[in-house]
């Protein structure tokens, strides 16, 4: 992440990687119950090769982190305003924090006592939230976009 990221921003923008990182989520996502019933069936080598390739890609969508920050940043019009929008985003993620653990152990309690999807109702969720996500990307505002390539014309416009 630390050496794809400003690279990736520089030759998109903040939100053509947001975007990206939010695809790859619901694939990430399903990858590990895919996983999970390929240990099921005995196939090590695809599982670990699966597993390998799950790790590797999950740790580059982190980038998203960053984004929703940076975009945070763009859309707010005064470094007051942006003070209160970034409590308010830390206090809204701290609360989600807090309570998400408690749910999803419960959801992912059902799904294996009940047996819905070999016991993958958890992960399915995580999956639908990521399609989810994805979706709820494509509003973005255009001032959250953060493309660097366009502030560097705007600014050689005004010279």
């Amino acid at each position: 992440m630390i050496l794809a990221f400003p690279y990736l921003q520089r030759k998109t923008s903040t939100g053509s990687v947001l975007r990206a990182c939010c695809i790859a989520w619901p694939i990430e996502m399903a990858c590990y119950p895919i996983a999970n019933e390929l240990l099921r069936a005995d196939f090590r080598a695809a599982f670990w090769t699966l597993g390998a390739i799950c790790v590797f890609f999950g740790s580059g969508i982190a980038m998203s982190f960053a984004c929703v920050q940076l975009c945070l940043n763009d859309v707010a019009p005064s470094p007051e305003t942006l003070a209160t929008l970034n409590a308010v985003a830390l206090t809204v993620n701290s609360g989600l924090r807090a309570v998400a653990p408690v749910g999803m152990t419960s959801l992912y309690a059902v799904g294996i006592k009940g047996g819905w999807i070999h016991g993958h109702l958890g992960w399915i969720c995580l999956v639908v939230m990521g399609v989810l996500l994805n979706v709820s990307v494509r509003w973005l505002p255009a001032s959250a976009e953060g493309d660097i390539r366009q502030t560097v014309k705007v600014d050689d416009d005004e010279e």
